[in-house]
């Protein structure tokens, strides 16, 4: 019981140590608690309907879908999350707009062509790029701080 007595506050600093570290490591102090809960769903595909969306769509000439997404965290592994923007491009006018169920975003961009694909990065640049290939599949990357989200889909031309 002595022994007790004197260590008593060395006993309380290595509970809290302990406790402190379970707690960090069971913990999830994610700010993306919304992203991993949207994974945990089952349910990763596209599913906005564009006939049903209650603005009307800007004038293109392609329109790109997603097929998958994935969210990076820097320093963590990618998880899958479900798809939420499409992309409509203008290659007339060199615009691009990034939509989902809000009314889109434009971004002006120049034609970067690099063999089978032409690269759409934003001008002046801000927070990404757009690869299109020939065969009318794409990616996109957007950058938020530094973490990445991916989406990979399929483009159609418009006439």
């Amino acid at each position: 019981m002595n022994w007790l007595k004197e260590n008593w506050f060395k006993i309380g600093l290595l509970a809290l140590v302990l406790i402190g570290i379970f707690v960090f490591k069971n913990g999830n102090f994610s700010q993306n608690d919304n992203y991993q809960a949207i994974t945990q769903t089952g349910d990763l595909k596209f599913d906005i309907d564009l006939n049903k969306l209650n603005y009307s769509l800007p004038v293109f000439t392609k329109i790109c879908i997603p097929s998958s997404k994935q969210y990076c965290q820097s320093g963590i592994n990618c998880s899958s999350m479900k798809p939420s923007v499409f992309l409509l491009i203008d290659e007339i006018q060199n615009k691009y707009y990034r939509c989902d169920n809000k009314p889109c975003d434009k971004y002006d961009y120049f034609p970067n062509p690099s063999g089978i694909y032409n690269i759409i990065r934003p001008l002046p640049p801000k927070h990404g790029e757009i690869k299109l290939s020939n065969d009318g599949s794409y990616y996109e990357v957007v950058s938020l701080g530094l973490d990445l989200f991916i989406s990979y889909g399929t483009c159609q031309n418009i006439k």
